[in-house]
């Protein structure tokens, strides 16, 4: 693709090489579905960590992992059926690079897990609101 800028009395000329999209994996509901806006974390594992609205054995959500080569992994199928907000942190935990959490009816908090920076670290998303309707 050939683009022409024009400055004053000019013209510069650039070629750009074309570009290639490939679908690396397909989330197919029972391994997650609807990926979270909030991106993928990469590992020192040089594995791809995130998760999803929606899918896994409960339909709740997930949290996968995926290679550079594409293999999905779902790790925790999200069983949201005690009325909690779950989501997560970008520091703390045993490790101090995060974790996921739940905070259960009555304002209890509740550690699911700690990132250890084979597993993601530094992780940020929204918070992920049950089916049962807790605000």
């Amino acid at each position: 693709m050939t683009q022409f800028w024009f400055f004053a009395s000019f013209a510069l000329v650039a070629t750009l090489s074309a570009q290639t999209f490939t679908t690396l994996a397909n989330f197919n509901v029972t391994n997650g579905a609807n990926p979270t806006h909030s991106g993928l974390v990469q590992a020192t594992n040089g594995k791809f960590y995130g998760t999803t609205f929606y899918g896994g054995a409960s339909n709740y959500g997930t949290i996968f992992s995926m290679t550079p080569s594409g293999k999905l992994t779902t790790i925790y199928s999200f069983q949201m059926t005690d009325g909690a907000v779950y989501g997560t942190t970008s520091q703390g935990g045993l490790n101090g690079v995060g974790t996921v959490f739940a905070i259960i009816p009555g304002g209890t908090l509740k550690t699911l897990h700690s990132f250890d920076g084979t597993d993601g670290a530094y992780r940020v998303a929204g918070l992920l609101e049950d089916r049962d309707g807790v605000s």
